[in-house]
């Protein structure tokens, strides 16, 4: 079924009796039609008359222009709009990157806007790998630092995304990082209003985080060992006399990253996700003796 300018106005009512709005009649949003045939031309649906505070916030955001942001444009169809908690709605965690990327990403809203395509970069992130590869609900998506309805600029110092506040919102997550930031030099410098000290996206970068890659690090450390390893071992400058700790050189770096060795025998722990990873000697590395 479509109308006069051939856009389809049909509604399947099975999809909108299982959608959060269910319950409603159809004139509880469409409040001018009264009788059938239809007018004509039908008043634009204002969500606001129900959801206030989310209207508020969104007119003093970034995608106040109702007109290019209108409500449907994140949350779909009006008539299949599902409680972001159900996997099938549109801000569901999973699905929120690809609802971003809609304007977000090359030739899209962000092409029009002169803004950078962030979408791919961040489905290539560790974020973006956490959430979409590994389906972790509490790996951060767009809506994690950037807020949903009141979106502001990341020049306006009340967006999580403003330089002084990027310790407090990547905080959210990474409570113990953040504690210790705060109380090292840099986090003290930017305490204090010194907004060229570095903050959290100066060295990990924004929507490209990766994990930092252990066979790049001038040093490790590493945990209790499954098996001894001979004070000989060139690569081993020093062995504790409890066997906790070891320092590692890098004079062989896929060496020291093959003999890395923990209580889940030849499997390494990725120190960001905590994920168990195969270990070089499974991929066919230089194996122990």
């Amino acid at each position: 079924m479509q109308d006069s300018s051939g856009h389809s106005i049909s509604v399947d009512g099975d999809k909108f009796s299982a959608s959060i709005h269910g319950s409603l009649q159809c004139s509880n949003c469409h409040a001018d039609i009264k009788e059938y045939p239809h007018p004509d031309h039908i008043a634009k649906v204002d969500c606001k008359t129900c959801h206030a505070d989310e209207g508020s916030k969104l007119a003093t955001s970034v995608h106040s222009s109702s007109k290019e942001h209108p409500c449907t444009s994140c949350h779909g169809n009006a008539h299949e709009i599902f409680t972001k908690t159900d996997s099938r709605s549109a801000v569901y965690p999973l699905n929120i990157p690809k609802t971003c990327g809609q304007c977000h990403s090359d030739g899209a809203m962000a092409t029009k806007k002169g803004l950078p395509s962030v979408y791919p970069h961040y489905m290539d992130s560790i974020h973006g790998f956490a959430l979409s590869k590994e389906g972790l609900l509490v790996a951060a998506n767009c809506q994690s630092c950037h807020g949903s309805h009141g979106i502001l600029n990341h020049k306006d110092p009340n967006s999580p995304t403003f330089k002084a506040n990027i310790p407090k919102t990547c905080g959210s997550c990474h409570a113990k990082i953040n504690d210790d930031y705060q109380k090292g030099a840099h986090g003290q410098r930017v305490a204090k209003g010194d907004l060229k000290a570095p903050v959290c996206t100066d060295c990990h970068t924004t929507h490209a985080i990766t994990r930092v890659p252990i066979t790049t690090t001038s040093m490790i450390q590493v945990g209790t060992a499954s098996r001894p390893r001979r004070r000989s071992d060139p690569n081993v400058t020093s062995v504790s006399p409890n066997n906790r700790s070891r320092r590692i050189t890098t004079r062989s770096r896929t060496a020291a990253t093959t003999r890395r060795s923990t209580s889940l025998g030849d499997r390494a722990i990725c120190p960001l996700v905590g994920r168990s990873t195969p270990s070089l000697d499974s991929l066919g590395g230089p194996r122990r003796r």
